[in-house]
């Protein structure tokens, strides 16, 4: 009997204890999103909403702006290229990203890309290899696609990210320091001799990683230099 109200006296304690644990612990209060509602007048008066007025028409939307990285490192499946056909993109860069800066293009590289923007209708842009490669090299390239083969590839770019070269290069062992007097001299370099296999093509650039209205927040070089300041004052004629 003694056993029974120790038992029940334990028990007591553990309920009590558990309510106390339950009460003290505060209620998570979910902030409620702004609720926006689909009218025919939308809302103009939330301060920091984004707000679209599908009535109102500001222009004609540039090309330029439909489009998509693509690679030999990355492929449309054989049961996608319907619906990459189909998808309206209307410009494809190649190859998108870091991997034209650590391989070479080759023929076998161009040719299906060139059948594939003909089969998209997209346009075309062209990166050449700048980290590691040489000014002969793009030129060659560049006489492979239009004059070799007249695919008429009009705009093309120079390296991938320069803004980044000079950590990239730390991460394997080399202290070398690629800044922005470097970049634009080499862009140069690239740029006119590329220009002078095909007078006709246009380039672009810089292909850095990131820019945007605060100059403060813009990638510089490690002497302070901002990257896109420089470049303009060097390329931009």
């Amino acid at each position: 009997m003694a056993n029974a109200r120790i038992l029940i006296i334990l028990l007591s304690i553990l309920f009590v204890a558990c309510d106390t644990v339950e009460q003290a612990t505060p209620a998570v209060n979910t902030p409620t999103p702004t609720q926006i509602p689909l009218t025919s007048n939308p809302p103009t008066h939330i301060p920091g909403a984004l707000v679209v007025d599908p009535s109102v028409e500001l222009g004609a939307i540039s090309p330029y702006i439909l489009g998509s990285n693509y690679g030999p490192w990355i492929a449309v499946p054989v049961d996608m290229l319907p619906a990459a056909y189909d998808s309206k993109v209307t410009a494809i860069r190649f190859p998108g990203g870091a991997w034209g800066d650590r391989n070479d293009l080759k023929p076998y590289h161009i040719d299906p890309f060139m059948e594939f923007t003909e089969e998209v209708g997209a346009i075309p842009t062209i990166t050449v290899r700048l980290r590691e490669g040489d000014p002969q090299q793009a030129a060659d390239l560049v006489r492979y696609v239009n004059i070799e083969n007249d695919h008429g590839v009009v705009y093309w770019t120079i390296g991938n990210e320069p803004t980044l070269f000079a950590d990239e290069l730390r991460a394997v062992g080399r202290a070398d320091d690629y800044d922005t007097e470097q970049f634009n001299k080499e862009w140069r370099d690239f740029a006119l001799a590329m220009k002078e296999v095909d007078p006709s093509i246009k380039l672009l650039g810089p292909e850095i990683h990131q820019f945007s209205h605060n100059a403060n927040a813009n990638p510089k070089d490690s002497s302070g230099r901002d990257w896109m300041t420089e470049f303009l004052k060097a390329n931009g004629v």
